[in-house]
């Protein structure tokens, strides 16, 4: 029976992440926020979810609220350079210029190309 529980709880989470990625693909984001803040409430040690959500609130100018998940996605994975340029971005915004240096610094230090960091920056600024 406890098994049972444990698959349904499992099978919960990814229906609610499939939806949320859904409700980000119909730019329906702050729908898509709750779907994703539903599966990190029980992953909260998941970085990519972290990430995730510090994307959605970027896109809805929640700005401390998205450099916080970012803050939180580099606690659970301090290796991918990508977490470190979402958090630049958002402390690009905020005019923390010397913090957003310092999280670029860490994307490249953590094996993101040059090229790489400047094409993603030049994503974000197009958006």
């Amino acid at each position: 029976m406890k098994e049972n529980k444990g698959q349904n709880k499992v099978i919960n989470q990814i229906t609610r992440l499939r939806e949320g990625k859904e409700l980000f693909v119909e730019q329906n984001y702050k729908k898509a926020l709750q779907a994703f803040d539903e599966t990190l409430n029980q992953n909260e040690d998941n970085a990519t979810l972290w990430a995730a959500r510090g994307i959605l609130e970027l896109k809805l100018e929640y700005y401390d609220k998205a450099e916080e998940s970012f803050r939180n996605a580099i606690e659970n994975d301090s290796e991918d350079p990508y977490y470190w340029v979402g958090l630049g971005y958002v402390l690009q915004i905020k005019k923390e210029y010397r913090d957003a240096i310092e999280a670029y610094e860490n994307a490249l230090e953590k094996g993101i190309k040059f090229e790489e960091l400047l094409m993603q920056h030049m994503d974000n600024i197009q958006k």
